[in-house]
């Protein structure tokens, strides 16, 4: 696959210094080929991990904390960055409110993975001996009390596993969610009525950037609608690979095989062993069945013979395959450039893991000189990189605007605005002598020079709208956002503003109901940008944009969803001593309404 991008992005520069625009300079390039590293990699998101479990009794028992520094010696010793976590609340299986007191043990876990840097796989049970389990209303209702806590942390919830439903939270052997508990495979319309509601309360209430996994293909086929927009959040985890001839229960029609493999394309597959079956479970069928429904992580702790039935290679392999390894092959990259002009890269990814990422995270070329810093986000989506496949991307980035020598990286941060300085969870790129620890970043092993412009740089034409102040401004949560998504309800916690895959280097992120008012004293002649749900949503959201110049209603949008495509817009304004941008719900509420005015420029009246 090929794609070739001639969006130019504005500089996210670490220092104020501005990018002229002038004309493209054309240089010369030099062609680069990377080394492969066999080596294993503590990326993000995927991989072996580690089991815990912590229990939430009546008489006070069972509660173990997660170990900060036991956490931090596997990421660092093993490579391990997930940490699966099963949260047992026995104790409230018939109690309708979670103390506040547990709640805070929860979030202090949260905290405790991300000060070690790793990500958690997160479910909740009521029992791990018995079907014992909890009516759905109180099952909802403790979902109501727990996902202001994951949200709060969503930065390390790697997944969130259904869980709540039946024995260790795998939605088989229950009380309540099937009529007839001693024939669990037998569920009548209410049972599903039932797992439906649990489900549905996840979904609704958790982040929408949390992944949900259910433990069958049928619970996703016949509880989430293929066309809706949690299909594409909600993945599977499998807790019995390889064995019988169907996963105990996994694989349990014809076609559930191809549905996972076409499934695992785009959301998250995991889990574990349970018992040894040969041949199934020995390496040749065993990585065979990982690549074919794109496994992202395995428990590393069992089936412990299972595993050793690998052997060392196959079990190296599988660390080095499980979810993404990305790893950089070649380069075309110019020598030099001139102020005010425009470079172009080319750059070439291989993906030698089971699956793509799972995760939407920045990619960022880094321009370093002796003195200056710039970083551009540039137009790459890693869940493209289809496994097995070399994926080439043509970008062009701003020429910096400070003349100099400048090394350049390729850098691929988390996209949470609190992870996002953090190397710990930043992909490492799979070859030799690239690797930036301190930094997070992979070096391209390339240097060029940038000159001095030689031309007058032209009179602006155009001023962004983000330059000027706003003179009220009022916004549905949080604060409004410059040059990123709204996010949530601290300042600076948004993303790189993203319509359906594209992203913008500058412009607003509010959220529904929002008004802003810039005053303009007739100097423009027209408004242009472009305006969507931005995709922090998840495909959620929808919202009605409004311009009002001078007080008088002069454009609005039809109904925009998350799935809608970026509707670039153009509004006169000559004449105008003020512009008004609204944006309203879709008349639906105003949840998950993100929105986003990308790239607003006020053109100068000539």
């Amino acid at each position: 696959m090929t794609m070739s991008l001639a969006v130019l992005l504005g500089a996210g520069a670490l220092m104020s210094a501005p990018i002229a625009t002038a004309a493209t300079a054309t240089a010369a390039t030099v062609a680069h080929t990377y080394a492969a590293s066999s080596a294993a990699l503590a990326n993000p998101d995927r991989g072996f991990y580690h089991y815990s479990e912590t229990h939430f009794r009546a008489d006070g028992s069972g509660y173990t904390p997660l170990d900060a520094a036991q956490l931090t010696s596997w990421r660092t010793s093993e490579k391990v960055t997930l940490v699966y976590r099963i949260f047992y609340l026995e104790k409230f299986a018939d109690q309708d409110t979670i103390d506040d007191a547990i709640l805070r043990l929860v979030a202090a876990d949260l905290a405790t993975a991300r000060a070690a840097g790793v990500k958690l796989v997160v479910r909740f049970a009521y029992s791990d001996s018995s079907s014992a389990d909890a009516s759905a209303a109180r099952v909802v209702g403790h979902i109501r009390q727990l996902a202001p806590v994951l949200n709060a942390s969503a930065d390390v919830v790697s997944v969130l596993q259904a869980g709540f439903v039946g024995q260790w939270g795998e939605w088989y052997y229950s009380d309540n969610f099937a009529s007839d508990p001693a024939q669990p495979w037998l569920l009548s319309d209410a049972d599903w009525a039932a797992r439906g509601a649990v489900l549905n309360a996840l979904l609704s209430s958790t982040d929408a950037r949390i992944p949900v996994l259910v433990r069958y293909p049928a619970i996703k086929q016949r509880l989430v609608a293929a066309t809706s927009a949690q299909a594409a959040r909600v993945g599977i985890h499998d807790d019995c690979f390889g064995a019988g001839t169907d996963d105990y229960g996994t694989f349990a029609t014809a076609t559930d095989r191809q549905w996972l493999a076409d499934q695992s394309r785009t959301v998250p597959v995991g889990g574990e062993s349970c018992e040894v079956n040969e041949p199934r479970t020995q390496w040749p069928s065993a990585s065979a069945d990982l690549a074919a429904y794109h496994w992202s992580f395995l428990n590393a702790d069992y089936h412990a013979d299972v595993l050793s039935s690998w052997g060392d290679a196959g079990r190296a392999e599988a660390g080095r395959r499980l979810g993404y390894r990305l790893r950089l092959t070649s380069s075309t990259l110019p020598t030099g450039g001139v102020v005010g002009g425009n470079l172009s890269l080319q750059l070439s990814l291989t993906n030698d893991g089971y699956a793509a990422p799972f995760r939407d995270r920045p990619v960022q070329v880094v321009l370093r000189s002796a003195t200056t810093t710039y970083k551009v986000t540039v137009p790459i989506d890693l869940r493209t990189l289809t496994p097995g496949a070399t994926s080439t991307f043509t970008v062009q980035v701003p020429v910096p605007a400070t003349p100099g020598d400048y090394a350049t990286f390729l850098a691929l941060p988390d996209p949470a605005a609190t992870l996002a300085s953090m190397p710990a969870y930043a992909i490492q790129l799979a070859n030799t002598g690239t690797w930036q620890a301190t930094e997070g970043w992979n070096s391209l092993q390339h240097t060029f020079t940038v000159a001095a412009a030689t031309t007058a740089t032209p009179a602006a034409v155009a001023v962004a709208l983000g330059s000027l102040t706003a003179t009220s401004v009022t916004n549905g949560w949080g604060p409004r956002e410059l040059n990123r998504s709204n996010g949530e309800a601290v300042a600076g916690d948004g993303r790189p503003l993203t319509i359906r895959g594209r992203q913008y280097a500058r412009g607003i992120g509010v959220h529904a109901a929002s008004a802003q008012t810039f005053a303009l004293g007739a100097k423009y002649a027209a408004l242009r940008t472009t305006i969507g749900v931005d995709d922090e949503t998840g495909g959620l959201g929808s919202v009605v944009f409004k311009v009002y110049v001078d007080g008088k209603l002069t454009y609005t949008s039809p109904q925009l969803t998350g799935t809608s495509a970026p509707l670039p817009i153009l509004v006169k304004l000559t004449g105008a001593k003020s512009v008004r941008l609204v944006v309203t719900d879709g008349g639906n509420g105003i949840a998950y309404d993100h929105a986003d005015w990308a790239e607003p420029l006020l053109d100068l009246v000539p």
